[in-house]
């Protein structure tokens, strides 16, 4: 039975220096960033739960009325999921504490429900929903020209 445990530990040296832990490669987040991070997810919920509200009426007005208004509130809608990705991704790379999922979370939540306090009528969801979309291309570019994350540290 030694045997065995003698040839698998041949080698291995109990003492054997091990390099230190590398150092999170983003460093320490900002302030800043830490707005940007809750600023987009609320914005991403407040363009969800307006969404939602057209989404929900029988009678859209204007523009969104008929099967051409629902494709086109279908198209505007994954417009903003992909902006609101694209945000939630920066975030995942610029922020390297599991705090974030508290905070995009809290910030959907907040979004979402500030927005259905709001609702009155199909009409604001409309000026909700541009008011939502227009601020997450607004951090979105923001965000991804003027903050990029670093480069992700590969070692192999």
């Amino acid at each position: 039975m030694w045997a065995i445990f003698s040839t698998a530990l041949e080698g291995f040296d109990a003492c054997e220096e091990r390099p230190a832990p590398a150092v999170h490669p983003y460093g320490k987040a900002s302030t800043m960033t830490y707005l940007l991070a809750l600023l987009i997810p609320l914005l991403a919920g407040w363009s969800l739960a307006a969404s939602e509200a057209l989404f929900r009426e029988e009678q859209r007005p204007g523009v969104f009325r008929g099967t051409a208004g629902m494709v086109l509130l279908l198209a505007i809608t994954a417009a903003g999921a992909l902006l609101a990705t694209g945000g939630i991704l920066w975030i995942l790379r610029v922020i390297p504490s599991s705090a974030v999922i508290v905070i995009i979370a809290g910030g959907g939540w907040l979004g979402f429900t500030g927005s259905n306090q709001l609702h009155i009528n199909a009409t604001g969801a409309i000026n909700r929903l541009v008011v939502g979309i227009a601020g997450l291309m607004i951090l979105y570019g923001l965000t991804w020209w003027f903050l990029p994350p670093p480069a992700p540290v590969v070692d192999f």
